[in-house]
This record gives structure tokens, sequence and C-alpha cells, in this order.
């Protein structure tokens, strides 16, 4: 865990800016304990009118969220145009982080073995638990692309998937690197354009690109309405907040040690027009 350790304090060391280790500022903290005592005393002189305001403040937010996404819904309308291929490809380090996924690795090897990017600039990690043996023995039992490479996460606690990308961010080389999740099929073109993309950045402070993530129906199940619900919000969660590029999670540009804190993005099924 020596190099799990490392990762993360280098990065708060060295690139506090970018790791989210704050806690709660002075401000924020009286106006905590003045909301949740004005709560409890409400509660206790006079319930009813507490819980209907209670209530209606509910329904405000839901609403101002709703209008909020719809706003950024029509602002993403406006797309981005594609950036000029980069002239020299970096470095691409690729991790995926599996647990109990031992059904699902070889879809995923045969998935990140069709990405076009040169096979001498790629380096990629299957993060396994050493605990998770049935995936760790379809693993040995798959035929991995040479760039592709099993490694175990050492034991400890808390398992993690945060803990065990920091154990493959200790090893990482790339100048670039990506997370996936095993149900994830990225468009094969996904890297270049990522790595065009941080190519063309004039500042230098883009640090991050995250991909649409699009749900892909079960065949012939044509997709009933909670299904079809979930698609959409999947689908306009990444693409409203982030100008929209070619589908699957997340690239990171890697300046040294850096903490990676990997949402779920797609559990069910992801797509990659594809689909962190």
């Amino acid at each position: 865990m020596a190099g799990i350790r490392g990762s993360t304090q280098g990065a708060i060391r060295g690139y506090p800016h970018r790791a989210d280790m704050r806690s709660f500022g002075l401000g924020q903290s009286i106006i905590f304990v003045i909301s949740l005592g004005a709560l409890i005393w409400g509660m206790a002189t006079n319930g009813p009118v507490t819980g209907a305001f209670l209530i209606l403040l509910a329904q405000v937010v839901f609403l101002a969220a709703a209008a909020w996404r719809v706003v950024l819904i029509l602002v993403s309308l406006r797309l981005a145009p594609d950036p000029e291929p980069a002239a020299d490809l970096p470095r691409y380090t690729i991790l995926a982080a599996l647990l109990d996924e031992a059904e699902i690795l070889p879809q995923l090897v045969e998935r990140l073995d069709a990405i076009d990017y040169p096979r001498k600039l790629l380096e990629g990690f299957l993060l396994l638990e050493a605990h998770d043996h049935a995936t760790l023995a379809a693993a040995a039992q798959c035929a991995l692309p040479a760039w592709l490479n099993v490694l175990v996460v050492p034991p400890g606690s808390p398992r993690t998937k945060p803990a065990a990308l920091n154990a493959g961010l200790a090893v990482a080389s790339g100048a670039l690197l990506t997370v996936y999740d095993a149900e994830d099929d990225p468009d094969p073109r996904q890297l270049r354009e990522a790595a065009a993309r941080f190519a063309a950045d004039p500042t230098g402070r883009l640090a991050t690109l995250q991909a649409p993530l699009r749900i892909r129906a079960q065949a012939g199940s044509g997709g009933g309405f909670l299904e079809r619900q979930f698609a959409v919000e999947y689908a306009a969660c990444p693409r409203s907040p982030c100008p929209p590029w070619r589908g699957s999670v997340c690239r990171s540009r890697s300046v040294g040690p850096a903490i990676i804190s990997a949402s779920r993005p797609c559990a069910p099924s992801a797509d990659g027009t594809p689909t962190t």
C-alpha cells in the first residue's frame, strides 16, 4: 500500500489545487449549525408548519434543478468543432478497475483491443482485487494484448474503486490517462480525439474530459419506460455540462502524481457512440 499512499500524498503536496481534500469552511459550518438549529426548533415548536415548509422547499429545489437541466441541454446544442489531429500522439495509460466481473472481462478486453491507437504508445492495467479469485482466473484464461496487463491491488481497506485506481496510478507512465468500467464500449477513435483536444487547448489548463454516456437497451427488449428515462438521464448528464465528443468515460491529463476518485458512470450497460 506504500505506493498507493505515495501517489495520493504526492498529489496533495505537489498539486493541492487539484486534490479534493477540502472540508467545510468557517462560514459553511456556521450556516450548517444555524440551519440545523432552526430545523430542530421549528419541529419542536410547530411541527406541521415546519414540515409543510420543508416539502415546499424540496419542491422549489426540484423545479430549480429541472430548470437548470433544461438550460444546460439548450446550451449543449452548440457543438464544439472537431479539433485538428494531434501532431505527436502522447503515451496513454488505460485503467479498468474490476470486482466480481469474471463474466464480462473477456468482452472488455475485446473492446479495449479495438481501440484505434498506436500500440507502442499504449499501456493498460486491469486492476483486480487479490480476493477476487474468479475474475483473476478469467483474466489468466484470456488472451490479453501485449500492452494490457493485470495488476493485483494489494489487500487493504477500504476496498473501493478509487483505492484500486490509485494503485494503478502509482505505476502509470502515460502523459494522458483514461478510466473505463467493465461495461464500457468506447468509440475506437476516442483516445485520438481526446489527445487532439488536449493538444488544442491554448491555455494548458484543460485537465479532464468527460465523454457522453449512452445506455444500450438489451436486444429485443425495446426498452421500458424507466429504462428509457434512465438512458436519457445518463445521456444528458455528461453532455449538458461538458462539450460533447466521442463516447465514454473520463480522460485525464497525467500531471505528476494525482488522485483519481472515479464515479461509476454507466452501471447497466454502456455503448460508446458510445460509452467514465
